[in-house]
């Protein structure tokens, strides 16, 4: 199903739209390639989808870094600020300062699919911690596999980055993408979804409604950039909760 994706819902069209809404927004081809990474590991059937705002906009400059890892180049691309893009955050691939990755979004991923309670847990992905640079690559490529094998999936809310943003702003550009492609990705996917996981409490307020109407079970966690009193583990205990519901990852 998810090949024909991009065919029938018009990510170029949603675009313009959006563009005439904000000015200073990614251009089509960082778009284009958000998309394309995101569909690289998106499943089968998806069980639990993550509804997020995960990407951060990319300048031009740093979106004309390409990379590419191991031989058989099945991993490569163009650099982009989003989870997907094994480059971000990676030094040895796109040496950028401004390379620091968005490493808040790597440990919720990684607690879709292991019980966690200290951040020594998250050693496995974290740079600095597997100082082998391969070690931790490979680590962060079977987790991706293994969030595609049970069914897990990352979509934006908006398929341009929109951090730093007025909370106006934002919402009018969710509405427009919501509108023009992402809720119909959504109801493209058959079956529908097990679970909605709504990962941020701006999300949830644009968009819990129109999720309801569909008939989606969605639970809401707090975005993991957020300062929570007493830390945020609750959240992930939460993630995997909910991933976990009805498959075998408990």
């Amino acid at each position: 199903m998810h090949g024909n994706l991009l065919n029938k819902m018009s990510l170029e069209q949603c675009y313009q739209q959006i563009k005439s809404l904000v000015s200073n927004i990614d251009s089509l081809d960082v778009a284009r390639e958000v998309e394309r990474y995101r569909q690289f590991w998106m499943p089968d059937k998806v069980r639990v989808l993550l509804l997020a705002e995960s990407h951060v906009r990319t300048s031009q400059e740093d979106f004309a870094n390409q990379w590419s890892y191991q031989a058989d180049r099945l991993y490569r691309g163009n650099f982009v600020r989003f989870v997907y893009c094994l480059a971000n955050g990676e030094i040895d691939l796109v040496p950028i300062p401004s390379n620091k990755g968005t490493w808040q979004f790597w440990r919720l991923l990684f607690s879709c699919v292991n019980r966690v309670s200290d951040n020594r847990d998250f050693s496995p992905i974290m740079k600095g911690t597997p100082h082998d640079f391969d070690l931790r690559m490979r680590n962060k490529i079977r987790l991706l596999q293994d969030l595609k094998e049970a069914g897990i999936w990352l979509l934006d809310a908006s398929i341009a980055g929109i951090n730093g943003f007025d909370g106006q702003t934002k919402t009018r550009v969710i509405e427009q993408c919501w509108q023009s492609y992402v809720g119909p990705v959504i109801t493209s996917l058959q079956p529908k979804p097990e679970v909605v996981v709504v990962i941020g409490a701006g999300v949830e307020g644009v968009l819990g409604g129109k999720l309801q109407g569909l008939g989606l079970d969605h639970r809401m966690i707090l975005q993991p950039q957020a300062r929570v009193v007493g830390g945020y583990f609750e959240n992930y205990r939460k993630c995997f909760d909910f991933c976990s519901r009805s498959s075998s990852l408990s």
